[in-house]
């Protein structure tokens, strides 16, 4: 009888074990995906981030003989840009 009962929790001690690896596993899976999709959002804010620097230049440089308060809106732009992006690298916080 007392064998029975050692036998029987240990199966459901191996049962839980097994379950929680398992649990473990899937856990890890799902933390690797995050920081993937973390990682490529991260690359994607960057390249925006250029890219309206990027613009902000070249509108600058198109509208030298226009308006100086569009150039300073602009020129702010580019700015914030670079600001974000310069943060964001110093922090090493990635907004998703």
């Amino acid at each position: 009888m007392l064998s029975e009962q050692n036998r029987v929790q240990r199966t459901v001690e191996e049962k839980n074990l097994s379950t929680a690896v398992e649990m473990r596993d899937e856990r890890a899976v799902q933390n690797q995906r995050v920081k993937e999709q973390t990682r490529e959002q991260s690359s994607d804010n960057g390249s925006a981030d250029n890219d309206v620097r990027q613009r902000a230049s070249e509108w600058e440089y198109a509208w030298t003989g226009s308006d100086k308060s569009e150039i300073r809106m602009l020129s702010e732009l580019r700015e914030l840009a670079t600001r974000r992006s310069t943060n964001r690298e110093r922090t090493g916080v990635r907004h998703i």
